[in-house]
């Protein structure tokens, strides 16, 4: 209700300081009016509704001026849809389930169009015979194409993305999370040491979440994605944690996007290939190349 009252503030607010526009509103809804009693046609409507934007337009004002701004305009913020959660319910408690699962502020900012492949040599090559940026670039098609299958509902692989400090993982895999929260598909993003912090706060006496909580919403959200895999200490409460989300993940087609500074055989090593070989087949496999970015930045 405190977003319609804002609305109909506003709206009186800008009726106040603009007469006219009252009388334009006025006299459409009349047009509406007669036409619903069949006393006009539908072109005094037309004619009332085009006074009325080009009046808006002439001014600055929005054209939706007079909504309620809805941080979820598709159940107007009732978290409910007929009976069933929407999806900003879903998320909302995908966040408050797990810990350290908000992307923060610098990487709500991370989108693909603001991925800069200058940073990538065009000259320099992998082991591969390809140039870094040439790997870049197939990285962020491979990323935006996922996102278009995720939308489509057809993603049927993930995504590993793997590569040294600073080449760009972290960017890719928040811009795959803003696009997919801003199409309204639920989305947990998490670094794994995070989600292992969660897990183990979750055994203190003070505690308001589970472990089994914690890992439900992992196994199952719509999307997951696992930032700086590797980066922990790796022990047999970690080797388990990660199989048992995989596990679930691949026997029941849940998309999984995952990145760390290790390639698919350190992988192997350091977690064991019941886990490798589940990421390499759920996963499309991408590597980042080159010069650590924010050094180069640091250098400018």
């Amino acid at each position: 209700m405190a977003r319609v009252w804002e609305a109909a503030t506003r709206r009186d607010t800008v009726l106040r300081a603009h007469p006219q526009l009252r009388e334009l509103e006025n006299g459409l809804a009349v047009a509406i009016k007669r036409f619903a009693l069949s006393q006009c046609d539908d072109s005094a409507v037309r004619t009332a509704l085009e006074a009325k934007s080009a009046y808006l337009k002439r001014h600055g004002i929005p054209l939706d001026y007079a909504e309620p701004e809805w941080a979820c305009a598709t159940c107007q913020d009732e978290g409910y849809i007929r009976g069933a959660p929407c999806v900003c319910r879903e998320q909302a408690e995908l966040d408050r389930i797990v810990a350290g699962s908000n992307l923060p502020a610098k990487l709500r900012q991370q989108t693909f169009d603001k991925f800069e492949l200058k940073w990538y040599s065009t000259t320099k090559k992998s082991a591969r015979g390809v140039t870094e940026r040439s790997h870049a670039r197939d990285a962020l098609k491979s990323c935006q194409a996922f996102v278009a299958r995720v939308l489509e509902n057809r993603a049927e692989r993930g995504l590993f993305v793997s590569g040294d400090v600073g080449l760009g993982k972290t960017f890719l895999l928040s811009a795959i999370c803003n696009s997919l929260t801003e199409a309204r598909i639920p989305t947990l993003y998490v670094v794994f040491s995070d989600l292992l912090a969660a897990i183990r706060d979750s055994f203190k006496p003070e505690s308001t979440q589970s472990e089994s909580r914690i890992m439900n919403a992992t196994k199952e959200a719509r999307v997951l994605i696992l930032d700086d895999l590797g980066a922990e200490q790796v022990t047999e409460f970690v080797t388990n944690r990660l199989f048992d989300v995989i596990n679930f993940r691949y026997n029941h087609n849940l998309p999984l996007v995952a990145s760390s500074n290790l390639g698919t055989q350190q992988i192997a090593d350091l977690y064991g290939p019941r886990i490798a070989s589940r990421v390499l087949e759920m996963c499309e496999p991408l590597t980042l190349v080159g010069d650590d970015i924010r050094l180069q930045k640091q250098r400018q």
